[in-house]
């Protein structure tokens, strides 16, 4: 029987190979909801799905969702004004801590949809306290 053959040094003298424990390639998930507050959401800008356009000037909405109350609901961010809301209790509320939906723009696609059929692969965006799923439809 040959022995195994033996491999090259570490190509970088002076350093040795990296353990194979912390070798791992990183792929970033389709989809991935970010912690952010009004004054850090700029930093996603590269990555935050636009949902829609601000009705009196056209500038950019993100979707975000909010923790509150044992839900999680969604909202939107005026990126451009730094300001969020959710709806709640009938009332549109502003919130300063939120999670940003990221994801390009080739990931999600809006579907029509009519007699409220929730489309087959809809993504959730939050739920109520008891498990309803909350979705998000563009503005």
């Amino acid at each position: 029987m040959d022995p195994m053959p033996v491999l090259p040094p570490y190509p970088h003298p002076g350093l040795d190979a990296p353990s194979a424990d912390f070798v791992e390639v990183l792929d970033p998930p389709p989809i991935d909801w970010v912690p952010a507050t009004p004054s850090t959401a700029y930093t996603l800008a590269s990555r935050a799905f636009i949902t829609g356009r601000e009705g009196w000037d056209k500038s950019p909405l993100w979707t975000i969702r909010v923790h509150r109350d044992e839900n999680l609901i969604p909202g939107k961010l005026a990126i451009s004004h730094g300001t969020a809301y959710i709806p709640f209790n009938g009332k549109e509320v502003s919130v300063q801590e939120f999670e940003v939906l990221c994801a390009a723009s080739d990931v999600l696609e809006w579907v029509s949809t009519s007699n409220d059929q929730i489309p087959e692969h809809a993504l959730p965006a939050g739920n109520t306290h008891i498990g309803e799923p909350l979705y998000v439809v563009p503005q």
